[in-house]
């Protein structure tokens, strides 16, 4: 079975730039830079197919020299998922944690946020702590994630899509199921659940 292929920015066009905007209203100080590279150019079940010659080997590479070379980031700020360890918890996990290093500083902030309410800070307490998410939010730290590979696209099962459909990514163990017209894709990454990943980089510029 081939399975179908869409660009990348296809697939990940439900993030709006409002959205993005949104995630970097309560950035956290002192955080990392992150970048997740996906590259899927074969799956582990042998009845999936590529269409045509993969290029996402190369493709991820050039994005990986764009990061080091043009954004700058370090080498240790870059994790690769590629071939059987892009699996599809390694995919969502990698979005959730590794582009999410600074989840203790968030939840320190908002504990510090509490106290503020409650009036637990003195003044000049107060005005430090505002005055380090102001110098964080003009510098937010940035999380990348690119996907190299197929994509795949299905009837909408929760009607929250105008077009009708569900677009997704397929990761390394997807697989196969039902025969002849009924034939389709388990175990993919829909744009829903890239959405609820994506949405727990609160306080990061994000670009996919």
């Amino acid at each position: 079975m081939a399975v179908e292929r869409l660009t990348v920015r296809r697939v990940l066009s439900f993030l709006s730039a409002g959205l993005l905007a949104l995630l970097v209203l309560a950035a956290p100080a002192a955080a990392q830079n992150r970048a997740l590279i996906v590259i899927i150019d074969a799956f582990r079940d042998p009845a999936l197919a590529i269409d045509g010659r993969s290029t996402a080997s190369g493709d991820g590479a050039a994005m990986r020299r764009l990061l080091l070379d043009t954004l700058k980031f370090k080498p240790d700020e870059i994790k690769l998922l590629r071939g059987r360890q892009a699996t599809r918890e390694a995919i969502l996990q990698g979005i959730t944690d590794w582009l999410r290093p600074d989840k203790k500083a968030l939840e320190e902030r908002r504990r510090d946020e509490e106290k503020i309410k409650a009036g637990k800070l003195k003044r000049q307490q107060v005005r430090a702590l505002r005055r380090k998410w102001a110098k964080a939010r003009r510098k937010p730290a940035r999380s990348y994630f690119y996907f190299a590979g197929p994509g795949y696209v299905r009837t909408d099962i929760d009607g929250d899509e105008a077009d009708g459909v569900d677009e997704a990514i397929v990761p390394y163990d997807a697989t196969a199921i039902g025969s002849g017209s009924n034939r389709a894709v388990a175990g993919i990454i829909t744009d829903d659940e890239l959405t609820a990943a994506i949405q727990t980089l609160e306080g990061r510029h994000v670009t996919v």
